[in-house]
């Protein structure tokens, strides 16, 4: 803060003669330093080939204008952003916008020279193929079987069951699967004492045919 003070001086031969003074004295305050921008969370762009985005111009249109840094303290604007990562709407992956910072607010300096990122992520496509064109069909502990259907029907449903390592191509890199038969989906689970098979006991509404016509989905 300013403090103003008030200093008289008087002749040293006639204390009559003064001359008044005022001093201010400013007390430096130096600026806040941006140590950090905080994390913005991740925007979904929808799936690749139909993504959300058409061209990183959209996605820059979409993203803040403005960004937060030091835990929320302060609110810096931001001019534009820049497309680090080539987007493209057709490929899945996380693409990258770096902001390019407007005027740093009175009162804090960002000699660091930080910035803000954000991701922008496209999701793979759905990977789908009839079951019954996965491979062979049996007992998945061996041969190069891939899928089996297990008749439990005095129980009321069908054991069905797929090998993760014996899947096509395609569904490298699936976190799980679904089976689809017409508008019913199941979510197979892991079992449990083995992680690359992955099951769902089928209601018996079902036929075995209806399952190895219907379709397995990667979930990525």
């Amino acid at each position: 803060a300013n403090s103003p003070v008030t200093i008289t001086l008087a002749a040293a031969d006639d204390a009559s003669k003064t001359t008044v003074y005022t001093i201010i004295f400013q007390v430096y305050v130096p600026p806040t330093e941006i140590t950090a921008f905080d994390a913005i969370p991740d925007v979904a762009a929808g799936t690749a080939g139909s993504a959300t985005y058409a061209d990183a111009a959209a996605v820059i249109a979409a993203l803040p204008t403005t960004v937060t840094a030091n835990a929320n303290t302060v609110n810096v604007p931001v001019t534009t952003w820049v497309d680090t990562d080539a987007y493209d709407p057709a490929a899945a992956g996380s693409y990258t916008f770096t902001a390019t910072l407007g005027a740093i607010p009175a009162g804090y300096a960002n000699s660091g020279g930080y910035t803000a990122t954000v991701e922008v992520v496209v999701a793979a496509a759905p990977v789908s193929v009839v079951v019954n064109t996965l491979g062979t069909e049996g007992n998945l502990t061996t041969g190069t079987n891939a899928y089996n259907i297990q008749d439990n029907t005095s129980l009321g449903l069908w054991s069905f069951a797929i090998a993760k390592d014996k899947l096509p191509a395609a569904f490298a890199g699936a976190t799980g699967y679904k089976l689809v038969i017409g508008s019913t989906e199941y979510t197979l689970d892991v079992n449990m004492f083995n992680s690359n098979l992955y099951q769902y006991d089928v209601p018996d509404t079902f036929t075995d045919d209806q399952i190895r016509n219907g379709s397995l989905v990667a979930i990525f």
